[in-house]
């Protein structure tokens, strides 16, 4: 494995971690909206 592939692989688990996390806070953002509208 070089570490360019290295270095590709890690960038893309970031940015799907950061993917993810910024989906979840989204996903609660609207659930409290939803909740505070009733």
């Amino acid at each position: 494995m070089t570490i360019d592939n290295w270095a590709t692989s890690n960038l893309a688990e970031i940015c799907v971690g950061f993917y993810r996390k910024s989906l979840i806070i989204h996903f609660l953002i609207i659930w409290k909206w939803n909740i505070d509208l009733g």
